[in-house]
């Protein structure tokens, strides 16, 4: 297969050179499972950039506001958005120092077990999740809504739910010791 390179040029598809490392795993699936790894992160590549350049935040700073705003009481553990984010916990640590410096989040002592600490979005942390909403709706709007049916929309929903339940039962397992 053909593709352009963007410069004027055809460059041919390479063949995969380690085609015996996925043993069983079915080539259409494998190339699902590629099309979404690399579509993700072109679509998440372009929504930090537009993010970043309208409100000079990063876009893991409204994910992690908006999980605060949709949590009870806009409180939530540690635990509970490092589940919700892609960052280690060290890099969650990091990211939420410089969120409260920005006075966007509070850390506080959870009154019933003072070990844990628990993360509340404050109201300028509202405000900024508001701005930041327009442009998120926009990019998803235009790098994924958009290139899709709505019929094709519920056979994405319906597939990513049962692979998201799947993996939290498996990450739940892993987390009580199960194998």
């Amino acid at each position: 297969m053909a593709l352009s390179s963007g410069r004027g040029q055809t460059a041919r598809r390479r063949r995969n050179p380690t085609p015996k490392l996925n043993p069983g795993i079915e080539p259409t699936r494998f190339d699902a499972w590629r099309s979404f790894i690399q579509a993700h992160g072109v679509v998440i590549w372009l929504m930090s950039r537009e993010m970043t350049t309208a409100t000079h935040r990063p876009l893991v700073w409204f994910e992690v506001l908006l999980y605060l705003n949709d949590a009870d009481g806009g409180l939530l553990t540690m635990q509970q958005l490092e589940d919700g984010v892609t960052l280690s916990q060290s890099g969650l640590s990091q990211l939420l120092t410089r969120m409260q410096r920005a006075r966007l989040i509070q850390r506080v002592r959870d009154r019933r077990d003072a070990r844990r600490q628990l993360v509340r979005i404050t109201d300028a942390g509202v405000e900024q999740l508001r701005a930041m909403a327009r442009v998120h709706r926009a990019s998803i709007q235009r790098h994924f809504a958009d290139l899709m049916s709505a019929e094709e929309a519920a056979t994405v929903t319906t597939v990513f739910q049962r692979i998201l339940e799947a993996g939290r039962q498996t990450r739940g397992q892993l987390r009580r010791g199960e194998d």
